[in-house]
């Protein structure tokens, strides 16, 4: 088991980076708009959901990491991908939960590489 997590925690900070790499990606190449969040399912304070339009079509996607200290209503910036207004992302408290989350998967990293786990 001791060499397992390791590995467990090498595969998921690379999902992690993956998509950190993926939301940079489209803050870089995107398109800014204007969204509204219009639900947070459950009561919970990770995930919203965003409506925004574009080129007259109104999208409803769901973005984790969104409200941190904000309420449904409120209005956030978030970027687009031109060839798929599906995919977006928002600069901020987003992307700082997607790099602070890959810290306690390398620690157990280190952890296990030293015999410590």
């Amino acid at each position: 088991m001791t060499t397992l997590l390791p590995v467990l925690g090498a595969v998921i900070i690379g999902i992690l980076l993956i998509n950190l790499i993926y939301t940079l990606y489209i803050i870089k190449n995107g398109i800014e708009t204007d969204a509204a969040l219009i639900k947070i399912p459950g009561g919970m304070r990770f995930i919203g959901v965003l409506q925004y339009t574009v080129e007259g079509k109104v999208y409803e996607t769901r973005l984790d990491g969104v409200i941190f200290g904000r309420k449904e209503g409120d209005i956030v910036k978030i970027y687009y991908l031109a060839n798929n207004p599906k995919s977006i992302a928002m600069k901020g408290s987003f992307l700082a939960y997607k790099v602070i989350g890959v810290v306690p998967f390398l620690i157990i990293i280190i952890l296990a590489y030293f015999g410590i786990l």
